[in-house]
C-alpha cells in the first residue's frame, strides 16, 4: 500500500469512529432538558415587590406555560445576605430549541387578557430587576 492509499483508509475510518458521537450529541441537544440560570443583582429594598410580581403573575404564567408543554419547571432563588447576583431564576426547558421558541408572552396573556395592564406589569419588573446587571448560564441534569 502506498502513503496516499494509507492515509485514505485512515481517514475513513477516523470519520466513521466519530460520526456516532456527532449523531449522539445532535440527539442530545434534541431530547434533553436544560435548565437555563439567570443571576441578577437587585436592590433588597425591591425584593419584597418583586416576590409580590412573581407570585401573582410569574407562577400563574409558568402553571400555563407547563400546561402548554413549553416550560417543564421553574424555581426562584433570593439569597438575603448575597453581595453580588442574590436573585436566581431558573427555568426548565424540554430542548435546546425550546429556549429560543419561549416567550412568557403567550401565557400571560391567558393571566392577564388586559394589553395595558400587561404592559404596565413588564413596565414594574423591568424597573425593579436591573436586567444590565445580569447574567445566564445554562446547564444540563446528569443522572
Amino acid at each position: 500500500m502506498n502513503k496516499t492509499t494509507i492515509r485514505m483508509v485512515l481517514a475513513v475510518l477516523l470519520i466513521l469512529i466519530f460520526i456516532p458521537s456527532l449523531i449522539a450529541q445532535e440527539k442530545e441537544k434534541e431530547d434533553t432538558p436544560y435548565w437555563y440560570v439567570t443571576y441578577y443583582k437587585v436592590d433588597w429594598a425591591k425584593i419584597d415587590s418583586i416576590k409580590t410580581l412573581i407570585k401573582e403573575y410569574t407562577l400563574p404564567s409558568v402553571e400555563e406555560a407547563k400546561k402548554m408543554g413549553t416550560l417543564l419547571d421553574y424555581k426562584v432563588f433570593i439569597h438575603h445576605t448575597g453581595d453580588q447576583h442574590n436573585v436566581v431564576i431558573m427555568m426548565k426547558y424540554p430542548s435546546w430549541v425550546a429556549i429560543d421558541e419561549f416567550s412568557f408572552a403567550e401565557p400571560f396573556k391567558i393571566i392577564e387578557p388586559d394589553e395595558e395592564k400587561r404592559k404596565k406589569i413588564y413596565a414594574t419588573m423591568y424597573r425593579l430587576i436591573p436586567y444590565e446587571n445580569h447574567y445566564d448560564n445554562i446547564y444540563t441534569e446528569v443522572e
